[in-house]
């Protein structure tokens, strides 16, 4: 009997599970939209500031669908962008690096059971990567920007197949204190 339902329990834990997985969505979902290699991603950005100067911020964007049906889940990250609405050149640079270098960008992809992680950078032979600061008001700490950036993988070995396109984004969001 104890085989039965130790079975029957392996049988349920092993069953193909379409559902999301992971917690619930961030709040901010929805506040970055952008084309994802052709595909709608729809995604919760947050930013803080980078600086003590208050004159740079980063800018956290996070998949909403937690690991979703692919059970992957996605970042893109913007680091040290000025505050004043102008377009920006976005540089490439290791995804280890990136924490202090004005003006960079990275994607990363990671499988829901920690296998399978991917650091991307941006495509150098793409010269429209750019970031464009749309508005920024001091008053309520609110920064809205548009994106257009193509990322590779990091690493040798990685298909070409897994080039990230974003285009068309859009987003908007409140600086952190």
């Amino acid at each position: 009997m104890k085989k039965l339902v130790f079975m029957a329990l392996l049988g349920i834990m092993m069953e193909k599970n379409e559902e999301p997985v992971g917690g619930p969505p961030p709040t901010t979902c929805g506040q970055f939209m952008a084309l994802r290699n052709g595909t709608e991603w729809i995604a919760a950005p947050t930013a803080s500031f980078a600086s003590i100067g208050q004159d740079t911020v980063n800018v956290l964007i996070e998949q909403c669908q937690r690991f979703g049906k692919a059970k992957t889940i996605a970042w893109l990250g913007l680091n040290r962008l000025p505050l004043q609405p102008n377009t920006y050149p976005l540089t490439s640079v290791c995804w280890a690096t990136t924490a202090g270098t004005p003006l960079s960008a990275w994607f990363y992809s990671a499988r829901h059971d920690g296998l399978g992680s991917r650091h991307y950078r941006l495509e150098t032979a793409d010269s429209t990567n750019a970031l464009t600061i749309t508005s920024y008001d001091p008053a309520t700490r609110i920064v809205r920007g548009q994106l257009h950036a193509t990322f590779v993988p990091e690493h040798p070995g990685q298909e070409k197949a897994d080039t990230i396109r974003i285009r068309e984004a859009s987003f908007t969001a409140r600086v952190r204190l």
